[in-house]
């Protein structure tokens, strides 16, 4: 059995069915066999399948009710899981490359999601993983990576390069959207001191408006 970080490998006995008795919520579940060092371990597929959560501040693990969604098989919501490495592949030393990976979990519908590197695949290959926005919906996840390295490096196919969170979608107009732009027919520079006339139009400004009423005048000089 390959755990959790896609690398280290655990000899079992085999699986069976067993109950699960949390507080009073009584459960069945597959449970595999095998030495290790805790009493026993509950994952993400056994959450999921029976509606429970997890809350890593308080350390709590509670029962939020039936989950009508199992029902058909169904399984919960994340927005979270692992990338697989597809099959295995050589990364050529100080050289990049892109790892066909496949989701963990299966196929998600969210609209994006972010690829974020797998701490334990860089410590073990000596690899560094890209950031990048992908569609999840694919059955295939595209992973760059690099080998700063001068040695060539083994990837076996199973093992868990990097993590997939859910990205949220702006809605960012396209750029075949209509612009929102506004026909100026003339645009017309007002100064704070309008009623300041210049120096050099003064004797005209006396001139034209020598028989026009006060208030012309004024809308003259103003305009």
């Amino acid at each position: 059995m390959t755990l959790a970080d896609g690398i280290s490998r655990l000899q079992c006995e085999g699986c069976a069915m067993f109950e699960v008795k949390i507080d009073e919520h009584v459960v069945e579940h597959t449970v595999w066999v095998a030495e290790i060092g805790a009493d026993a371990f509950l994952g993400l597929s056994f959450m999921r399948k029976h509606n429970y959560h997890l809350n890593v501040m308080k350390g709590t693990l509670s029962w939020v009710g039936l989950n009508k969604s199992n029902d058909d098989g169904a399984t919960s919501e994340i927005s979270c899981c692992r990338v697989l490495v597809d099959e295995t592949v050589v990364i050529a030393p100080e050289s990049e490359a892109m790892i066909l990976g496949r989701i963990s979990e299966g196929v998600q519908h969210w609209e994006s999601a972010l690829v974020e590197p797998a701490e334990k695949f860089i410590e073990k290959h000596k690899l560094l993983v890209a950031k990048s926005l992908v569609d999840p919906r694919n059955s295939k996840i595209p992973v760059r990576v690099f080998n700063p390295t001068s040695e060539v490096i083994k990837v076996y196919e199973g093992t868990v390069a990097a993590t997939l969170e859910e990205a949220s979608v702006l809605n960012v107009p396209s750029k075949n959207a209509p612009s929102r732009k506004q026909m100026v027919s003339m645009v017309t520079s007002i100064s704070d001191n309008r009623k300041e006339v210049p120096e050099h139009v003064v004797d005209l400004l006396e001139i034209g408006t020598e028989h026009l009423a006060d208030e012309q005048r004024a809308d003259l000089v103003n305009y």
